[in-house]
């Protein structure tokens, strides 16, 4: 990896890397990162870093040739529990404010990723709630960052949110956004205990349950 080029880290307490699709650029593998979290339930969790672009056909060609990669990656996954998540920098159609700078490329490459079964967890949990993670130099809001999960981790989702203080604070410029799932663990049935005393019956305790297992990303 170039020392000036940029990536994805992801850093989790236990788990293990995926390996991707082994037909991406160089580039792509630095900015699009899986990892599988074991959190009472397998999941993938796949991290993406989209380049910025100006105007130069240089940086479009860039942004377009991974915003293609990252779709066509998206689409071929078949993993029923996947968190998908990331400084995507594209905006939706229907974003405030509207801007004129992107491009139909880019909004057909975040429809892609919902047409693909993907959900938007924020825009499911907060509907028709304007959100914005970077602010510009003369101030307009941008919501470029995303967290995107499987229909099938759908009824584990509790939340969803922006967290703007290393925004404020200038750790970072963009807000974080903070992903919860809660996943329910096996019911836990202890053995009988028996009696030391002759003839009297075991007593039987009452089916323990685990509490949830919470996944925050």
């Amino acid at each position: 990896m170039d020392a000036s080029e940029r990536g994805v880290a992801v850093i989790q307490r236990a788990g293990r890397p995926v390996p991707l699709a082994c037909d991406l650029t160089t580039e792509a593998r630095h900015r699009l990162v899986a990892s599988e979290v074991d959190a009472s339930q397998s999941v993938t969790v796949v991290g993406a870093y989209v380049p910025s672009r100006d105007a130069s056909p240089a940086k479009i060609a860039r942004k377009q040739r991974f915003l293609s990669q990252m779709t066509a990656l998206t689409r071929r996954w078949t993993h029923e529990r996947l968190v998908f998540l990331g400084d995507l920098n594209i905006v939706s159609r229907q974003h405030v404010p509207r801007f004129t700078t992107f491009r139909c490329w880019e909004y057909d490459a975040l429809e892609a990723l919902e047409r693909d079964g993907l959900v938007d967890a924020y825009a499911l949990l907060h509907p028709g709630k304007q959100v914005h993670s970077w602010i510009g130099r003369k101030g307009a809001g941008y919501r470029y960052d995303y967290a995107f999960v499987s229909a099938g981790l759908v009824p584990y989702l509790v939340d969803c949110e922006y967290v703007h203080e290393p925004r404020e604070l200038g750790l970072s410029d963009h807000a974080a956004v903070v992903l919860t799932l809660d996943f329910p663990t096996a019911q836990v049935s202890p053995s009988p205990r028996h009696s030391t005393r002759p003839g009297e019956p075991p007593s039987n305790e009452s089916d323990a349950v685990c509490p949830p297992g919470r996944c925050r990303v």
